[in-house]
């Protein structure tokens, strides 16, 4: 006795689904978030933003400005935004290292030394305890836009 091709590709789908829902199921309502953030005005390039969930034990939400300050956020895939629910933000902005690599460390030093910048903003910015920017993410898209104002830190 043989079974329809059919009763076959029926079982298929029906697993295939299944598997696709689970994977999924532990994590909570998404909505897709985007925006630019400024600073004085001016668009603010290579910013690293994060949302965190406010309440429950959410994971956090993060993203990098490109060269117009525009953002999208990331939680657990790619683009696909943060958690529904109000968010603390933090912003930090960096000026890239301008250090010297010893050559027998390389990529992984380089990526290191990412955090030793001078900061090109306020470090009010850089906690979401002390920035006091905070952003609702809704069910719908979400566009954000965060302006930063203040003294950018003098150097050393």
């Amino acid at each position: 006795m043989t079974v329809p091709r059919i009763c076959i590709l029926a079982v298929v789908a029906s697993v295939a689904a299944a598997f696709a829902g689970c994977a999924r199921s532990d994590r909570p309502p998404m909505a897709k978030v985007t925006g630019r953030i400024t600073f004085n005005g001016q668009p603010l390039p290579q910013a690293k933003i994060s949302f965190i969930p406010l309440g429950e034990k959410l994971r956090p939400a993060m993203g990098t400005t490109d060269e117009q300050g525009r953002y999208v956020l990331t939680t657990y895939d790619p683009g696909d935004g943060a958690v529904i629910a109000k968010h603390r933000v933090a912003v930090q902005a960096r000026a890239a290292f301008t250090g010297k690599v010893p050559s027998h460390l390389g990529g992984a030093y380089l990526e290191e030394q990412e955090d030793k910048g001078e900061p090109l903003i306020p470090m009010k910015y850089f906690s979401p305890e002390t920035s006091e920017l905070q952003a609702d993410v809704v069910k719908s898209r979400s566009d954000l836009d965060f302006e930063l104002t203040g003294d950018a830190p003098k150097s050393k």
